[in-house]
C-alpha cells in the first residue's frame, strides 16, 4: 500500500532523523519492524497512553480507523482501548456501533490525524514507521537514476499533478481543488514532496546498516546494497535539487482540460462538492476532478422557500410552472446534455427574467458564462470561434436579449444545444473541440424570427413566458399579470444564498428521479410554444389567413406558390414548396383547372382577403 499518497506529500511535519549512534525505537529493530508488519498496528502503538485516557482523542481514533478501513480494526482498538482503565469493552463496542449517526461535525478524520498524533508523541519511533512504510517502488528504483527518479516521481504526483501539454495542473490539498500551477510552482511542490520519502529511505538504511553493525542481521547478500545506499541516496538527492528536470517525468493528460469538471453529477462548493443526483455533500477529492468552485458555501437543511416563491409569483402563481422551471434550471447546474434543449426566457420587461440570470451569476462563478448574442443570430461576429471556447467549463451559457425579429441562426443553435463535440479556438490558441457540459439559455424581451421551422429546431427550444409585470403601482391595486416590485429582493437575496442554492439543487434532484424534460412540459409551455412555431412557419400562416381548406377544392401550384410569395413576402422554390406542403398533408396531383395540370389537393387561395 502507498502510504504516502496524494494527502500525505509533504502532509506531516518533519521530524528529525536519529544519528547511527542514537537509540532506535523498538519499531526499527530488524528483528520486528524490517519484516514490514501491520504498519497500522504499529502506528497506534506509537500514540501515548493520554491519547487512550482522554475520551475525545479516544472516539477519534476510533472515527480514523472507521473512517479509513471500515471494520478492519476494530477488534485492534478495542484491544488497545485497555491501555486505559476508564473503558469496559462494552463501552468500546457501544462507541464503535455509533460512529454512524454522524454526529462528528468537523472535516473527516483519517489516518493522518492519527500520524500526526504519532509524530508528537514518539518522534523517534514516528521516524521509524515512515521508513518502514516506504513503498516498495522507493526502495526498488531509487537506485535507477532518471528512470527510477521517473517511477518515483509518478508514483507521489500521478494522482495529484496532471499535464495537459504546457499546462500543469495541481490538487491543491488546502481548497481540495485542482489549480493550474507553472514549472516554478511545481519545481517546490515536487522538491518538498520528494524530500519526506527520501529522508524516510535514508533512515531505513541507517537502521539496516546499524543492524549490520551490531549483529542483529547477519552479513549476507544484501551487504552491497547496504554499502552502495549512501551514494545512491546521494545521488537521487541530487536529482531533487534539479527537480526542473524531473517535471518532463509527469504523466501527459492530453484531454485534462476536458476532463476538469467533468463529472456532471457533481458541483463545487466552498465546503466540498454536492452530488446533484442526492442534494448530499461531501468532502472533495482528486478523482471529482472539481477545478471551478462556486463562490457559496451549500447547506442541505437550508429552506429554499424564499427563493421558491420569488418564481412561482413570475410565474402568476402557477406551482406547475414554477415546479419546471426549477426542473430545467437544476438540470442547467448540472453538465448533463443529453435533453439536447435550447430554454428561451421571454416576457415584456421587468418581469424577473433578469434576477433569475443574476442570481445564476453570482452562485455558480466560473461556471456561469454570458455569451455575445450575435453567434446564434444573423449579425456579424468577428471571431465566432474565440466566443466558443468561453463554453469551455461553463455549466449555464447566457444569451441576452434580442433586438426586434432579429433572426435565429438554426444550425448554430443546434451545435451548441447538442451532445457533439463543438469545434472553437480562442485567440493565440490552438483549435480545440470542447465536449459540451452547459445549458444554453436565451433571456429575451422580443422572441426570434425563424428562418425556417423544422422538427429540429421545435424539439430544442423550450418557450417559458414571463406573464407578470414588477413595477411600482403608486397605489394602485396589483392584479394576478401586475405587481408592485420589491426593491428589496436583490438584497434579501443576496443575504439567503444557501437556501437560493438549495431551490436550484432541488431542481437537480427532480430532473434526475425523471429526466424528462420535453415529456413533462407543462400545457401552458406546450401551447405557448405551439403558438409561437405556428407564427413563425410562413406557410401555415398563409394557410390560415388566406386560404380555404376542403376536401373538394385544388388549386394550381404554380398559382399557390405566386400567392404566396406575394402575400408573405418568402421567397420559396417549388421543390421546397412540394415537400412542405406534403408535410401539411395538401399533396401534389395532376387534376383539372380548366386543363389538366399539377395541383395541390384539398385547398384553394381565396380572392377577396378574409373577414376581420
Amino acid at each position: 500500500m502507498a502510504w504516502l499518497s496524494a494527502d500525505r506529500v509533504g502532509g506531516v511535519a518533519p521530524v528529525s532523523t536519529p544519528s547511527l549512534e542514537s537509540p532506535l525505537h523498538n519499531i526499527i529493530d530488524p528483528s520486528q519492524s524490517i519484516s514490514r508488519g501491520d504498519p497500522v498496528v504499529k502506528l497506534l502503538h506509537l500514540l501515548s497512553k493520554t491519547r487512550w485516557d482522554v475520551r475525545d482523542s479516544w472516539m477519534k481514533i476510533a472515527m480514523a480507523l472507521r473512517n479509513g478501513y471500515g471494520e478492519a480494526y476494530r477488534q485492534t482498538w478495542m484491544t488497545l482501548s485497555k491501555i486505559s482503565p476508564k473503558y469496559s469493552d462494552k463501552e468500546a463496542d457501544k462507541l464503535w456501533n455509533s460512529l454512524l449517526n454522524g454526529a462528528y461535525e468537523g472535516p473527516p478524520l483519517t489516518l493522518r490525524t492519527l500520524e500526526r498524533w504519532a509524530a508528537e508523541d514518539d518522534p523517534i519511533g514516528y521516524t521509524a514507521y515512515r521508513a518502514i512504510t516506504l513503498p516498495s517502488v522507493v526502495l526498488d528504483r531509487f537506485k535507477e537514476g532518471d528512470r527510477g527518479l521517473a517511477d518515483i516521481c509518478h508514483h507521489y504526483f500521478k494522482d495529484i499533478i496532471k499535464r495537459c501539454e504546457e499546462t500543469y495542473y495541481y490538487f491543491d490539498a488546502s481548497q481540495l481543488a485542482w489549480v493550474k500551477k507553472d514549472r516554478e510552482g511545481l519545481h517546490t511542490i515536487i522538491s518538498r514532496g520528494l524530500e519526506v520519502p527520501l529522508r524516510d529511505l535514508e533512515t531505513y538504511f541507517r537502521s539496516r546498516i546499524s543492524a549490520r553493525m551490531s549483529g542483529r542481521e547477519p552479513q549476507g547478500a544484501h551487504a552491497d546494497d547496504l554499502n552502495n545506499a549512501r551514494p545512491n541516496i546521494e545521488d537521487l538527492e541530487e536529482n531533487i535539487r534539479q527537480v526542473n528536470e524531473s517535471i518532463r517525468y509527469i504523466q501527459k493528460y492530453h484531454g485534462m482540460s476536458n476532463t476538469l469538471d467533468s463529472i456532471p453529477h457533481l458541483l463545487g462548493v466552498q465546503n466540498g462538492v454536492i452530488d446533484l443526483r442526492t442534494g448530499e455533500l461531501r468532502q472533495r477529492q482528486p478523482a471529482d476532478n472539481v477545478y471551478a468552485i462556486c463562490p457559496v458555501v451549500y447547506d442541505p437543511s437550508a429552506s429554499s422557500d424564499i427563493f421558491h416563491q420569488v418564481i412561482l409569483a413570475a410565474m402568476a402563481d402557477d406551482e406547475e410552472m414554477a415546479r419546471y422551471l426549477q426542473k430545467i434550471l437544476g438540470y442547467g447546474i448540472t453538465g448533463e446534455v443529453c435533453e439536447e434543449v435550447f430554454p428561451v426566457f421571454t416576457g415584456s420587461g421587468r418581469n424577473c427574467k433578469g434576477v433569475i440570470t443574476q442570481t445564476l451569476s453570482s452562485l455558480l462563478g466560473p461556471l456561469y458564462q454570458e455569451m455575445e448574442v450575435g453567434i446564434i443570430t444573423e449579425r456579424q461576429v468577428s471571431n465566432i470561434g474565440a466566443e466558443r471556447a468561453k463554453l469551455l467549463g461553463a455549466r449555464i451559457a447566457l444569451f441576452n436579449e434580442l433586438r426586434p425579429k432579429e433572426k435565429l441562426k438554426t444550425n448554430e443553435v443546434q451545435l451548441l444545444s447538442g451532445g457533439d463535440g463543438i469545434p472553437a479556438k480562442a485567440l493565440y490558441k490552438d483549435p480545440i473541440t470542447i465536449q459540451p457540459r452547459h445549458l444554453c439559455v436565451l433571456s429575451t424581451n422580443h422572441m426570434p424570427e425563424l428562418s425556417e421551422v423544422i422538427p429540429a429546431i421545435m424539439e430544442r427550444l423550450l418557450c417559458i413566458h414571463f406573464p407578470v409585470t414588477f413595477t411600482e403601482l403608486n397605489g394602485a391595486d396589483p392584479t394576478l399579470y401586475r405587481r408592485q416590485c420589491d426593491t428589496t429582493l436583490k438584497s434579501r437575496l443576496k443575504k439567503n444564498t444557501a437556501g437560493v442554492l438549495k431551490w436550484f439543487v432541488e431542481g437537480s434532484v427532480a430532473w434526475y428521479a425523471s429526466r424528462d424534460l420535453k415529456a413533462s412540459a407543462p400545457a401552458k409551455v406546450r401551447e405557448f410554444s405551439r403558438r409561437y412555431f405556428e407564427d413563425q412557419d410562413k406557410l401555415a400562416c398563409f394557410i390560415r389567413d388566406h386560404c380555404q381548406v376542403g376536401n373538394d377544392l385544388k388549386v394550381p401550384t404554380s398559382s399557390f406558390l405566386e400567392s404566396f410569395q406575394d402575400q408573405m413576402g418568402v421567397q420559396l422554390s417549388s421543390r421546397d414548396l412540394v415537400t412542405a406542403m406534403g408535410l401539411k398533408g395538401f399533396d401534389k396531383k395532376k387534376a383539372r383547372c380548366g386543363s389538366s395540370i399539377q395541383c395541390f389537393i384539398g385547398i384553394d387561395v381565396l380572392t377577396d382577403p378574409p373577414d376581420e
